[in-house]
């Protein structure tokens, strides 16, 4: 490979030091890309793919946690849409086309288009369906389904036996079955 061009990079990058490295740093789709934030509460940077360059150290960034964020999703159906879970166990939803689109130059007063408050523990990981409105959200050793059409819980679903926390979810292709890789190796 070759090395990319300093006008073609993100540089001057300032992620959140609390994130576990169990769960992915970045997020990314065709026209976005997002990273936890350091900073008070659970500041997240996006920006669009197009737009290569330094990033200012008083970047606008939205916060809509008050503990760090763990998790970052798009969803596969509207590239705007940010889904982000917290260590607060909150699940927030990003219209990230209209807070662009505001031109504030600080963004924190930005407010999730949906907000999810069930989960007792940090929300570990954030998965779309493949092939409906549905969010999946792990949390500890908690599985839970949110369908984003009614904003509301479809399923809660404990992995018994298991007391380490789930790592990562999956979908396969068609949405028909979801995977749960915890952190003691084990896939479910």
């Amino acid at each position: 490979g070759q090395k990319n061009k300093k006008e073609e990079t993100f540089y001057n990058l300032k992620p959140a030091h609390t994130v576990s490295m169990d769960t992915p740093l970045l997020a990314t789709n065709g026209e976005y890309w997002a990273v936890p934030w350091l900073g008070g509460g659970g500041p997240i940077f996006f920006r669009k793919l197009s737009k290569y360059g330094k990033i200012e150290p008083d970047c606008p960034t939205i916060n809509g946690h008050r503990a760090p964020v763990l998790s970052l999703s798009f969803s596969p159906f509207q590239d705007n849409v940010l889904a982000s879970g917290s260590d607060d166990g909150t699940i927030c939803m990003w219209a990230l086309d209209e807070i662009d689109k505001s031109g504030q130059s600080l963004m924190m007063d930005a407010e999730p288009v949906a907000r999810f408050n069930e989960h007792l523990n940090g929300v570990r990981a954030l998965e779309f369906h493949p092939a409906s409105p549905v969010l999946a959200s792990a949390a500890s050793n908690q599985i839970k389904l949110w369908d984003l059409s009614t904003q509301s819980k479809c399923l809660d679903m404990v992995l018994e036996g298991e007391a380490n926390a789930i790592a990562n979810l999956s979908f396969n292709f068609d949405g028909s079955l979801m995977a749960a890789a915890t952190k003691t190796q084990a896939i479910h």
